[in-house]
């Protein structure tokens, strides 16, 4: 029944994710501001980059793949962006 349940969760059946209400991207980003970073000294950074990704990401969080991702980091590297910073 454990084996069963498992594989059923890597194909992507589970049914508790199923009941999850979708999330905005750009609202998750405004939460994380709010709640996380605006106490923090380097608040203007983490700023810079959330606006860089809510350019970049649209739709809701659940939407955001493993390729989405690769897609970006190789954006940013053709734009001429340092791989240390794409890495940041």
């Amino acid at each position: 029944m454990l084996g069963e349940r498992l594989k059923q969760i890597r194909q992507g059946q589970n049914p508790e994710l199923l009941r999850i209400e979708p999330i905005a991207f750009s609202g998750m980003v405004k939460e994380y501001l709010e709640v996380h970073a605006k106490q923090k000294k380097s608040y203007p950074t983490y700023k810079q980059r959330t606006d860089r990704f809510r350019k970049y990401f649209k739709g809701t969080l659940q939407q955001i793949r493993p390729r989405d991702i690769q897609d970006y980091i190789a954006c940013r590297l053709d734009a001429g962006v340092d791989e240390a910073t794409v890495n940041r």
